[in-house]
């Protein structure tokens, strides 16, 4: 029976080793079929890319010959010599035009002649000329300023084109260049006569730029540049699609058709377009394949014939293998470590503690254990070895494993090992060392961040000796190592600390087991520097442990806030405090001579004449002057005394004295030495100053701003007499108080006969050429003077109630427009001004609540409020319950004329303000002043500090915007992109708005063609 069973089981295994051969035939033969088949299609589609290649390669060259003979044509040299006319040229390109397409092959030949200041004389296809072509062309811009010959294959507004640029000499004279651009058409039809129909594509990255394409037709954004389209082609590529096509390395073959793709490539790395060749597979030609076929079938026979042969053999080797299982079980299971055994690439056996860590892995795949190897020395490489190459790669050695069982991560000793005698079994044993691995990633982990850490790092006993530092400590200090160790930290010191500083730091690292602070030290050299220095007590268990010091140089940053600190605080061109730093010291100084009971007389002073100095010497002259002259007044001040130059040649200042007689001494002082002549590279400069001058404390209660009014109305005064004098002010005139009484009954009058308008000034984005808002500003049309402008009349109401009625009357007017606009479609946001009074009063916001619900909620959201940096500020507690409120309400705030006011950037963190307005006066001197240039970048690098948005007012020319965008600017208002106009008149601006090309054009693009 024994027997016979073991005859049955070798029966079945060869009768199924004959099936499983005549299966491995049959799909050799069919696989080979295909092979072959498609090697075939592969060679074919191989030699119709080098033949469009070399048809390509061809017409590039025939172009540039063509280009190249114009290049020396004695009409063009004439006409670019200005010795014919351009109606002559533009005849003769068009009759060469026409002469080549009867008698050549080039049927679409066109030829552009531009002279060497980049305009266009001649084009073949159109009859005009005289253009600036060189604006709009970049490769025209780089062969005008290095004449050079130009060949390659681009896409224009038209289509995909060959195009050459040669230029042009006379007697070694560069005169201009000439530019010739030929169609695919003539490849079109030569590979047509040999049965094959092409189609041309431009890349879909230039969809955009073919503003007038010939064919009109686009495939997935590619444009079809063919100029008899055939619409069985089209139709084709839609359905197997242009991205499948392109990406394919091999032909793409149809039922009926074979498709190949050859890239077409400009002077970019990428290409430009692509040439797709549509040839029948009935033209196709095949080799025969019968002897092939007969060669398998032979080579199948003899391995079926084998097959009876490995069935015997697979028969004696199996007992054996179960008995070697059997006893390689038997040993494993008894192992605490996991063991297993893998043959063929197959987990085969296991033992016990295996199965019990891994259940699902036993008769899968090596491949499922190496998945579960988190990471391993084995894997240099970016991916896993898999099977044999794991297994090699371990044999004969132990690798350190990272595994993952029942959801916790542990570490193994892994060690690979054949079984004598059969080499393709594998005895794989794995260790658990994750204890002793553990210890070693907390000893490595705590080296490496003292090692590498970029702050520096110290460590002491606890009576201060150094143990220990690491690399970035010595690299600030400029120590050795072996300098440092066995000293104490007063190695540093600086001597900048007195013994109060260090018994403060002591008491905080006892109390609370750290400090931490700035501290200057000293360096090895010698310089001093700043450090962020962090000092903890750590214990040693019961012992006292050490001290760990962790700090970092600060010294740039500390250099960085003290040039912040001067550009903010003083003028760079004399070094005296600016408006700014002036007005804060005016309050000190009025509280001090409160404080002593002392008089504080604040001057206004300004140069006479020093505008015709600047006129008839330059700036530099100026400069100069202005240099000397504030020098002179600082020698000629107090000690506590004061000055300060703020804006051109404009002085403000103060003494600090008790009799009044005193101050005029001072006045004639400062008089005398600001006349003295100045000598400058051998020019006599002179100038004299006109004065005004008022005294605090005074009646009525005041503030620094209301002084130098005050003082500067006094200093008027003073040139209308005569100037070189000084004049104080009088309180007592109320000559303008009547004539403001007059003024505000006239606007209260204006204001009940409806006799203000809004006009609407864009704001614009200059990167992206879209429109961001609009900003409302009123206007007075007065019956007899016309329309007044605001300037001339809301400085009279600022202070008066009256200006709040206007407030209202403007954020109605501007809702109002507001709806109108969103119901004809048009949405932007509308900002108002708001005068000073409404945010010191707490009934705005009630009040501006009763506006905002006279229109919908839609129009309320796009109304915004500005308000002038210094308003904000008089107040500052109450101005921000007001912004508070209104926000509540939806409204967003922008701070106007920033930059002219004294805010500190504490008052600017504090101000909920989501836009800044950057003001007019910096944008208009930035091209030639660099002051005003610092200012705008630094106001650009705070923005960005608070996250605030940022506009800038005042553009009035092309070259500011593109300088403004290269500070970072992007939103932007002014003259240059509109003046404020009426409702109406701003629809159809926006209409027509575009803005300039060197605002928006990207230079990474490729060059537009003609």
């Amino acid at each position: 029976m024994t027997k016979t069973a073991n005859n049955l089981r070798l029966f079945v295994a060869a009768g199924s080793a004959v099936i499983v051969m005549v299966i491995f035939v049959i799909g050799i033969i069919q696989s080979s079929i295909s092979a072959h088949t498609e090697r075939h299609y592969s060679r074919v589609a191989e030699e119709m890319n080098q033949n469009v290649a070399r048809l390509i390669e061809s017409k590039k060259k025939s172009t540039l010959a063509l280009t190249l003979a114009l290049a020396d044509n004695s009409t063009i040299k004439s006409v670019l010599l200005n010795s014919a006319s351009e109606d002559s040229l533009v005849a003769s390109s068009q009759h060469l035009s026409a002469e080549l397409r009867k008698h050549t092959k080039y049927k679409n030949v066109w030829i552009q002649v531009i002279d060497r200041a980049g305009v266009s004389r001649s084009r073949s296809w159109v009859d005009k000329y005289g253009d600036p072509i060189y604006k709009v062309r970049k490769d025209i811009q780089q062969i005008l300023k290095r004449p050079h010959v130009i060949e390659t294959i681009s896409v224009g507004k038209f289509t995909i084109s060959f195009k050459s640029i040669v230029p042009i000499f006379a007697e070694h004279e560069f005169i201009g260049v000439v530019e010739v651009i030929t169609h695919f058409n003539s490849i079109i039809k030569e590979l047509e006569q040999s049965g094959i129909q092409s189609v041309v594509l431009a890349d879909k990255r230039f969809e955009d730029q073919l503003t007038k394409p010939i064919s009109n037709t686009f495939i997935d954004g590619y444009y079809v540049a063919n100029f008899d389209v055939i619409r069985d082609d089209v139709a084709l590529i839609k359905e197997v699609g242009v991205e499948k096509l392109i990406n394919q390395t091999a032909p793409f073959v149809t039922k009926a058709q074979l498709i190949s793709t050859t890239a077409i490539f400009g002077l970019s790395e990428k290409p430009v377009g692509y040439y797709l060749q549509i040839a029948p597979l009935n033209q196709i030609a095949f080799p025969e394949t019968e002897a092939l076929i007969r060669k398998i079938i032979l080579s199948a026979l003899l391995i079926i014939s084998l097959s009876f042969l490995f069935a015997f053999v697979l028969y004696r080797n199996k007992r054996r293998i179960e008995q070697q299982q059997r006893f390689i079980q038997s040993v494993t299971d008894s192992a605490t470590d996991l063991i297993f055994i893998c043959q063929r690439n197959t987990i085969s056996r296991a033992n016990k503690a295996f199965k019990h860590s891994f259940p699902s892995l036993l008769g899968q795949p090596i491949d499922s254990f190496i998945s579960q190897i988190h990471s391993s020395a084995l894997f240099s490489t970016e991916h896993k070895p898999n099977g044999q190459s794991f297994l090699n790669l371990s044999l004969n050695q132990e690798q350190d494993l990272e595994l993952t069982i029942e959801g916790t991560k542990r570490y193994f000793s892994l060690n690979t090992q054949t079984i004598p005698g059969d080499q393709k079994q594998y005895v794989l044993r794995l260790v658990d060392i994750t204890e002793r691995k553990q210890v070693e990633q907390t000893l490595q982990l705590s080296a490496s961040v003292f090692t590498h850490a970029r702050e520096g790092i110290l460590i002491t006993e606890r009576d201060g000796t150094i143990v220990d530092v690491n690399d970035a400590l010595l690299q600030i200090t400029g120590y050795k190592k072996e300098e440092v160790i066995g000293q104490k930290p007063s190695l540093f010191s600086s001597g900048h600390h007195g013994k109060e500083f260090y018994h403060s730091l002591w008491n905080d690292i006892t109390e609370k087991g750290y400090w931490s602070g700035e501290l200057w030290n000293k360096r090895k050299n010698g310089d001093i520097y700043a450090q962020m220095l962090t000092i903890s007590s750590v214990k040693d268990g019961e012992n006292e442990g050490y001290f760990v010091a962790l700090l970092s140089d600060i010294t740039t940053i500390k250099e960085q806030q003290k040039k912040l600190e001067l550009i903010a605080n003083f003028d760079p061109l004399t070094g005296l405090p600016n408006r700014r730093h002036i007005i804060e010291l005016l309050h000190e100084g009025m509280a001090n001579a409160m404080k002593q009971m002392k008089t504080l007389a604040v001057f206004y002073l300004d140069l006479d004449g020093f505008k015709d100095i600047n006129d008839t010497y330059g700036h530099e002259y100026g400069d100069q002057l202005l240099v000397t002259l504030a020098n002179r007044m600082s020698k000629a001040m107090g000690q506590q005394d004061i000055v300060g130059r703020v804006g051109g040649d404009e002085f403000i200042g103060a003494f600090f004295e008790e009799p009044n007689s005193v101050f005029t001494d001072k006045l004639h002082h400062i008089l005398e030495q600001l006349a003295k002549p100045i000598f400058v590279e051998g020019y006599k400069l002179q100038v004299s100053a006109s004065i005004g001058v008022t005294l605090y404390p005074q009646q009525r209660s005041t503030d620094a701003d209301k002084l130098v009014r005050e003082a500067d109305q006094a200093m008027y005064q003073a040139k209308l007499a005569g100037k070189n004098r000084y004049h104080f002010f009088d309180a007592e005139k109320d000559q303008y108080i009547r004539g403001q009484h007059q003024a505000l009954e006239d606007i209260r009058r204006a204001l009940e006969r409806g006799e203000f308008v809004l006009h609407y000034q864009p704001k614009v984005n200059m990167f992206t050429g879209q429109i961001c808002g609009a900003e409302a500003l009123i206007r007075w049309q007065h019956p007899e003077e016309g329309l007044i402008m605001p300037g001339d009349f809301i400085p009279t109401i600022s202070a008066h109630p009256l200006s709040v009625d206007l407030d209202e009357w403007v954020i109605l007017t501007a809702l109002k427009q507001i709806e109108l606009w969103l119901h004809s479609g048009f949405d932007i946001p509308v900002s108002v001004n708001i005068s000073p009074l409404q945010l010191q009063d707490s009934e705005f916001s009630k009040r501006l609540e009763k506006l905002l619900h006279t229109v919908s909620p839609a129009a309320r959201t796009r109304l915004s409020i500005e308000v002038i940096e210094s308003h904000a500020l008089e107040n500052m507690s109450t101005a921000l319950n007001a912004i508070e409120e209104s926000k509540a309400l939806g409204i967003s705030f922008s701070l106007d004329d920033f930059g002219t006011g004294y805010s500190s950037m504490s008052y600017l963190k504090r101000l909920p303000v989501e836009e800044l307005k950057v003001d007019r006066s910096f944008v208009h001197g930035m091209l030639n002043n660099q002051e005003d240039l610092a200012i705008l970048s630094a106001t650009i690098g705070l923005a960005k500090a608070f996250d605030k948005k940022i506009l800038v007012e005042g553009v009035e020319s092309e070259e500011q915007g593109q300088r403004l965008l290269s500070l970072g600017y992007q939103e932007a208002q002014g003259y240059f992109i509109s003046k404020p106009i009426s409702a109406d008149q701003f629809i159809e601006w926006q209409a027509n708005w575009k803005a300039p090309l060197s605002w928006t054009y990207d230079r990474d693009e490729p060059a537009l063609m003609i």
